[in-house]
């Protein structure tokens, strides 16, 4: 079995679905359906993804406790947010709410 390569800050699961892509832009079916279903097997012993509403909540009490008023304060609402939301959503959702709310409440 080789040995992927897993860029830095991507799960997973995140990198099949960009292998998967990959295989079935390649004309290679076969091994799109194998990644597939290795990712379907493998969801199960993974923890539920949060819904964007839940993400969204969870973004708006890290902005009340952290105070944040503009985009400056962003790193501080991510490191308050980042440890209840590890694991449960993608990244690249809670920052574009961090971004979306940040400066709306």
């Amino acid at each position: 079995m080789r040995r992927r390569f897993q860029p830095s800050g991507c799960s997973g699961q995140q990198l099949r679905i960009r292998t998967i892509e990959q295989f079935t832009k390649g004309n290679r079916n076969d091994l799109a359906e194998k990644e597939k279903k290795e990712a379907e097997i493998l969801q199960g012993y993974l923890p539920p993804q949060m819904s964007e509403d839940d993400i969204k909540a969870e973004v708006k009490k890290a902005i009340a406790e952290t105070g944040a008023v503009s985009q400056k304060d962003m790193g501080k609402v991510m490191k308050a947010l980042m440890p209840r939301v590890a694991g449960k959503a993608d990244g690249a959702v809670v920052n574009r709410l961090v971004k979306e709310l940040i400066g709306s409440n």
